[in-house]
């Protein structure tokens, strides 16, 4: 018998059909579009720890310097903080740390100022009411009790998942709660 021969098989196919490659963007886009409004959340709660972590930064070495210094040292919020902010937003968009030699929690021309920070764009700042400053004498204690300053995400709510409170206590000694209370 004769050797057969082989079927011709059949030809390869190479790349893709533009209808699967279709179903594969339009499937990716729909996964994109569940997981973006939880990765805003994410992008919202980073910027809040941020302001925290840097207040709560600042508000522990203001203490530090005051001791050092052996004379007042005052983190207040500023709107000098951060001059390029609209001016309705100015008032809680960041802070300044300064040397208070005339010991009125205020700003003098002849007054040091040691660091200035500003806020991330999309987060605010509310402080307690009548404790917009921490002032430190010259040992490290605090003149006022009871400071606490909530960061939130701009138009959050005071239960929204990313507002974050930073308590102060008499001493000096920060805590951070989840929240809008101490």
């Amino acid at each position: 018998m004769p050797p057969r021969s082989p079927l011709p098989s059949p030809p390869r196919q190479r790349g893709v059909l533009l209808v699967e490659l279709l179903v594969a963007f339009a499937v990716l886009a729909v996964l994109a579009g569940l997981a973006l409004p939880s990765f805003q959340l994410l992008i919202r709660l980073h910027r809040v720890r941020t302001v925290v972590q840097d207040l709560q930064s600042d508000i522990v070495w203001a203490r530090a310097e005051s001791i050092r210094r052996a004379t007042p040292v005052v983190l207040r919020f500023e709107a000098d903080a951060c001059p390029a902010a609209p001016t309705e937003a100015r008032q809680r968009c960041g802070w300044i740390v300064f040397d208070d030699t005339s010991r009125d929690e205020i700003r003098q021309d002849d007054e040091t100022l040691l660091r200035s920070a500003a806020a991330p764009a999309g987060t605010t700042v509310r402080y307690s009411a009548g404790s917009e400053s921490v002032a430190f004498d010259g040992r490290g204690n605090m003149s006022k009790t009871g400071n606490s300053f909530t960061v939130a995400a701009v138009g959050a709510l005071p239960q929204d998942p990313t507002t974050r409170t930073l308590c102060v206590s008499s001493g000096g000694r920060t805590r951070v709660e989840q929240g809008s209370a101490c």
